[in-house]
């Protein structure tokens, strides 16, 4: 018996991560989105290309423009 609630218990943990990350993801493509979404109609190109490679810029932009 203890086996098999420990059995359950490594799976029910193994799906909470997975969808935890797939929610994650879901959020990082919508804020990201929301920030091509925001430069590109201002004209600021430059801005979203070293958005996509650098975070600590991408993360000072998020706030710069409300995203959370």
């Amino acid at each position: 018996m203890c086996k098999a609630f420990e059995e359950l218990r490594r799976r029910g943990i193994s799906e909470g991560e997975a969808i935890g990350m797939a929610k994650g993801e879901a959020i990082g493509e919508s804020k990201f989105s929301q920030l091509i979404n925001s430069l590109l109609p201002a004209g600021r190109v430059k801005d979203l290309e070293r958005a996509a490679n650098d975070s600590a810029y991408r993360n000072s932009l998020f706030a710069e423009f409300g995203i959370a």
